[in-house]
């Protein structure tokens, strides 16, 4: 008989008659290749039926499926001229918003520039000099010790990591003397190179 014949796959999952099985277990004390091929499907057999048993997923998606297609939102920015209006529209908002904010204010506080004269003008900012510099002086101040602070803090970690790192080299040397003392007194004891 023709070893491309044998369904090997149903004799190890035992789908065939006993007749059937009978000849199929003939052939395999005949056939050396066929019984090799034979246990590594019985091995994998076993090795998948030793798998923990899980619950099939409840729905597979498939490429079509329209759970899968993309959302609206997606599909417009996705495509150009859409993008396009879209920004055109947000800097066209944000334009109208940055004017309407920033419009100048209306009222005796907002004398035009051009009606005072230099001395009216150099009174108002000297004003706004006295009083904005005080907080911006004090800020400064600030500023300065806490950096210096930090670098005071800074400094100390330093020079504590400097001190510990010195005693490690001082230890390692130490310990270095000793080896070759050690070494010293076995090479003379066994006769080595004077």
């Amino acid at each position: 008989m023709n070893c491309a014949a044998f369904d090997w796959k149903a004799y190890i999952l035992e789908e065939l008659t006993p007749s059937d099985r009978e000849g199929y277990e003939r052939h395999l004390a005949s056939c050396p290749e066929c019984a090799g091929e034979a246990g590594e499907l019985g091995l994998t057999l076993v090795a998948l039926r030793r798998l923990p048993e899980m619950e099939p997923p409840r729905r597979i998606s498939f490429v079509a499926d329209p759970v899968l297609q993309p959302s609206w939102w997606q599909r417009f920015w996705r495509s150009g001229p859409q993008l396009g209006f879209a920004s055109a529209a947000l800097l066209a908002v944000a334009l109208v918003a940055g004017a309407w904010i920033l419009r100048p204010p209306v009222g005796p506080a907002a004398a035009p520039v051009a009606s005072l004269s230099e001395s009216q003008i150099e009174e108002r900012v000297q004003k706004e000099v006295d009083r904005r510099l005080p907080v911006l002086l004090s800020e400064s101040q600030k500023q300065n010790q806490a950096a210096l602070a930090r670098i005071a803090g800074l400094e100390k970690r330093v020079e504590d990591q400097r001190s510990k790192d010195l005693k490690d080299v001082r230890e390692s040397f130490g310990y270095l003397e000793r080896q070759l003392g050690t070494l010293y007194r076995t090479t003379s004891q066994v006769g080595g190179d004077d």
